[in-house]
């Protein structure tokens, strides 16, 4: 369940009924200030902002999940990495961000292909504040999504009990049952799949499958505004296709050993072949990239002409692979072929005897509570305060 809100009557007695429930709540927010949300006022016309505050403070101390949605404007375009170091501090996970639907008279006028790249760059820093930032301009890097069949599963309801399927706002039903018939519902459907059929040349088809003109009309009533969202949902995936925004996380299979002439021997017991000698700094970027990253995130806090060069080379020889890539399930069979393996629920332990085996088994408690999702949980800063290496990396 969702609840929409801008958090202005948000107590510790109402959040607390949500928690139970587990609630996600979606906060309306533009920016991390009373400036950038001057627009929003109370039906006193006076700053929601100090309400706003109240609210959000008591969401994050109910530990219930939190989502920003924000609209870009002229007061917060130019501030939007500092809503991201926001959000982070609030134990915010996700931050959608959009285009307005209607009128844009308080948007900056722009070029679809800049826009894009600021926001997929913007989008690849939030990545290391634990913060995902999305919004119909990523759509490009959702999965390919099936036809959906019709009717869809998800409907809003009005506090009167009226209902209608978000992308078809005009189609107004008398309830939820009357939404589900098969009388109404197939009329709108067909509606709906003319709607995709317009859709059926563009690059994004696969992961889109019209939402976006869906979304437009959810908002407006008609699909007028669709082009602009869509041209800059195209253009970002165009550039997240780049090499330098490919996610990569370090091999949880290799090994790090001290070699001759202060180098550093790396290699991977999985693929065995002979050992990379580099320096210092290499193994500095492979710790950075442990929490996963991109190239285009590295290079904002590591200034060095080879750092790309490094990063192809690593992710050629498998140090540096993609986030699915199951190295952690290869280390663990190259750990355990001589040794002792166990078990507890999801947690798998192996070591090389019995004796290792029982103490790393003590720790199992820690490790479950470790898998739950805590508020408190700290978390890294954005590409202005992450840790990284400060020299040049070299092989």
């Amino acid at each position: 369940m969702i609840l929409n809100t801008n958090a202005t009557l948000l107590d510790r007695s109402v959040v607390a009924g949500l928690v139970p429930s587990r609630v996600r709540v979606h906060v309306s927010l533009d920016g991390p200030d009373e400036e950038s949300n001057s627009r929003r006022r109370t039906a006193g016309g006076r700053s929601s902002w100090p309400a706003v505050l109240r609210g959000l403070a008591v969401l994050k101390d109910a530990g219930l999940s939190l989502q920003i949605n924000a609209t870009l404007s002229r007061a917060n375009i130019g501030r939007l990495e500092e809503l991201v170091i926001f959000a982070a501090g609030l134990s915010c996970r996700r931050i959608f961000l959009a285009l307005p639907d209607g009128e844009r008279d308080d948007l900056p006028a722009f070029e679809s292909a800049d826009l894009a790249r600021d926001l997929v760059e913007l989008r690849s820093s939030a990545k290391r504040a634990d913060v995902d930032l999305f919004g119909p301009w990523s759509v490009a890097a959702f999965p390919p999504r099936p036809p959906t069949p019709w009717p869809p599963l998800n409907v809003v309801v009005r506090p009167d009990g009226r209902a209608f399927f978000p992308h078809l706002p005009r189609a107004v039903f008398s309830s939820v049952a009357e939404a589900f018939s098969s009388g109404r519902a197939s009329s709108v459907g067909a509606e709906w799949r003319r709607t995709l059929r317009s859709c059926r040349d563009c690059p994004l088809i696969g992961p889109c499958r019209g939402y976006i003109k869906m979304m437009v009309r959810y908002h407006t009533g008609s699909l007028s505004g669709s082009s602009e969202q869509c041209g800059l949902a195209v253009a970002a995936g165009r550039t997240m296709k780049e090499e330098r925004y490919r996610p990569l996380r370090t091999a949880l299979d290799v090994r790090v050993a001290p070699a001759p002439r202060g180098k550093i021997e790396i290699r991977s017991p999985s693929a065995p072949e002979e050992p990379l000698l580099a320096s210092q700094d290499v193994v500095t970027v492979l710790d950075w990239f442990l929490a996963t990253g991109d190239l285009a995130a590295l290079e904002k806090g590591y200034a060095s002409k080879d750092l790309g060069e490094t990063v192809r080379l690593l992710a050629a020889k498998g140090i540096l692979v993609d986030p699915g890539a199951q190295t952690d399930a290869r280390f663990f069979a190259v750990l355990t072929a001589r040794g002792r393996e166990d078990r507890r629920g999801p947690i798998r332990f192996g070591a090389r005897n019995a004796h290792d085996l029982d103490r790393l088994k003590a720790l199992g408690p820690l490790l479950e509570r470790a898998r739950r999702p805590s508020a408190s949980r700290p978390r890294a800063s954005t590409s202005s305060g992450h840790r990284t290496p400060t020299g040049s990396p070299g092989f």
